[in-house]
């Protein structure tokens, strides 16, 4: 049984497809290919590729110091002076001011992101006030145990003879505030055995230098 003939495109069926007379039909790249960044979207300001260098390095490496941001770019200058006066002029640059200006903003919007002090003394307080009982059906009978006795429940497991309870650890709980009140000093003792000190003892003798007559 013979196969059958696949269907050919005449040249204005090619052109139609192809948006263009005559020839063939252009390739269709596959859904698969990796898509690439449009330049603009990489280097918003248009820099040059050692102006790009710059703005990383000045506000990273170089901690805002022009001159040090110059040298880590790669450029050069004659004399130490030369080398200031050109940093000073690049990072006045109309385009390199914008771009380390949005530098900046995007550095300051990831510090917004990580957790400060503050917030994080406000999650421990909520982990410490924590309650059990909040969560349980409110006909449950742990939810109405007394607070002094609820709150020491750190977590309920059901398995198969009823429920497993465990309690916050009520030693480290004791450690902690002895250690807050200052109650409650740790100490290091370090032993030095005969042997060390005749050793030391020998060292010392020998480095210290012969009498002269």
């Amino acid at each position: 049984m013979r196969k059958p003939k696949k269907p050919t495109l005449t040249k204005a069926e090619a052109a139609r497809l192809n948006g263009r007379k005559g020839g063939r039909p252009r390739k269709v790249l596959s859904d698969t290919a990796p898509e690439v960044p449009a330049p603009e979207l990489l280097n918003p300001f248009g820099l040059r590729p050692r102006e790009l260098l710059f703005v990383e390095a000045y506000v990273g490496a170089a901690g805002f110091n022009a001159t040090r941001a110059y040298e880590l770019a790669g450029y050069e200058s004659r004399t130490r002076g030369s080398l200031r006066a050109n940093a000073a002029r690049l990072i006045a640059r109309d385009t390199v001011a914008r771009a380390v200006a949005a530098k900046v903003a995007e550095r300051a919007l990831q510090l917004a992101r990580v957790m400060d002090g503050d917030e994080a003394l406000e999650r421990l307080t909520l982990m410490g006030r924590a309650d059990i009982g909040k969560v349980l059906d409110p006909d449950d009978a742990l939810a109405k145990l007394p607070d002094e006795v609820r709150l020491t429940i750190k977590a309920v497991r059901p398995n198969r003879y009823g429920r497993v309870i465990e309690l916050h650890d009520a030693m480290r709980a004791a450690e902690l505030l002895a250690k807050a009140a200052g109650k409650l000093v740790e100490r290091h003792e370090h032993r030095i055995t005969l042997e060390e000190i005749v050793a030391g003892v020998e060292a010392d003798g020998a480095s210290e230098p012969e009498a002269v007559h």
